[in-house]
């Protein structure tokens, strides 16, 4: 894996960024949001909407996007 990864950035096939205007040009997006415990109990996804939100307008319209969001424990 190590190495496929050090091919992958080297030949800048594969990018990380923390700011979405680095989101325009890309062609998958993987976001990772943490999911914390609302005060009911499930799962509080505003952080996973606010993302896609943003994201939405700076988007190319074929892009892919792939959420990782955790959930607590025993939610679904």
């Amino acid at each position: 894996l190590d190495e496929v990864l050090t091919r992958a950035l080297a030949a800048r096939r594969l990018r990380f960024h923390d700011t979405l205007a680095a989101a325009a040009d890309a062609d998958v997006v993987l976001v990772t949001v943490g999911t914390p415990v609302a005060p009911d109990g499930g799962a509080d996804v505003g952080d996973v909407l606010a993302v896609a939100e943003a994201l939405g307008p700076v988007l190319r319209r074929e892009c892919v996007l792939v959420v990782k969001s955790t959930v607590p424990a025993g939610t679904t």
